[in-house]
């Protein structure tokens, strides 16, 4: 009975996390798992937060058609941008203090934090159909 519980509901937290490791190199950019710690020892360099779920099929799309592109991983690198992914899926309070801090009510979301440790940490937030024409933007690059 619990065996079938197990399959029916699905791996525990744990070892979905280990799922997410395995699928957060995306080219040359490493992506790496969100926590507040994290957060609070990257405060030296821009950074990306990319708020994603399992089951969101634009999320998918945009990973296939915008963020594993050449082009993409090549601004993420040469900009010095740490790059950090948050599994809205999972039941994380870490995850949810996110999305409440940032109004998230649809995915995917893209956050770049441009001066982490300045005076007023300046992000920009992208939503929905985010394009690599957007995140080109994100860098002000004509």
């Amino acid at each position: 009975m619990w065996f079938f519980l197990y399959i029916l509901l699905g791996c525990t937290k744990s070892q979905k996390r280990s799922t997410l490791l395995e699928k957060d190199r995306m080219e040359g950019v490493f992506w790496q798992i969100y926590s507040e710690d994290w957060l609070r020892n990257h405060k030296d360099n821009p950074y990306i937060i990319y708020i994603t779920a399992d089951w969101c099929l634009t999320c998918t799309l945009f990973e296939q058609q915008v963020l594993r592109e050449e082009y993409v991983q090549d601004l993420f690198l040469e900009n010095n941008v740490s790059t950090v992914r948050a599994d809205g899926s999972q039941d994380d309070i870490e995850i949810e203090r996110l999305k409440s801090h940032y109004e998230v009510r649809i995915l995917p979301i893209f956050i770049y934090v441009q001066d982490p440790a300045g005076p007023y940490s300046t992000h920009i937030v992208l939503s929905e159909k985010i394009t690599k024409e957007d995140i080109k933007n994100l860098f002000f690059i004509p």
